[in-house]
């Protein structure tokens, strides 16, 4: 990020890329959900004993298959802050830094 000060630089977090394309219009501190960003993925895998998994009427008991089901969405809370001078600026963003490094230190699933 650009400031009369020299260059900020803000950490994100790496992941694959989803987009959205969204016009809302909010009053200085009000917040706006954005929703509909959704992932689902289904996974077919099996295992077996090589040669005896394909007997027919026997090979169900040397062999193993597994379904699995993933659903993800994507919610986005925007609130935005109106900033009116510079040097609130720079504090915005560094209280943001603080918020992100706080984010990628908490356990929990990514």
């Amino acid at each position: 990020l650009g400031t009369n000060q020299g260059t900020y630089k803000l950490p994100l977090a790496k992941s694959s890329v989803s987009e959205t394309d969204s016009v809302v219009r909010l009053k200085d501190g009000e917040i706006a959900a954005i929703g509909g960003l959704m992932k689902r993925e289904s996974r077919d895998t099996g295992s077996g004993v090589p040669g005896l998994g394909d007997i027919p009427g026997l090979g169900a008991f040397f062999k193993n298959s597994n379904a699995s089901r993933l659903k993800q969405e994507l919610v986005i809370l925007l609130k935005p802050t109106v900033i009116k001078q510079q040097s609130d600026w720079m504090d915005t963003a560094r209280e943001a830094e603080a918020r992100m490094q706080e984010f990628s230190a908490a356990p929990g699933p990514r």
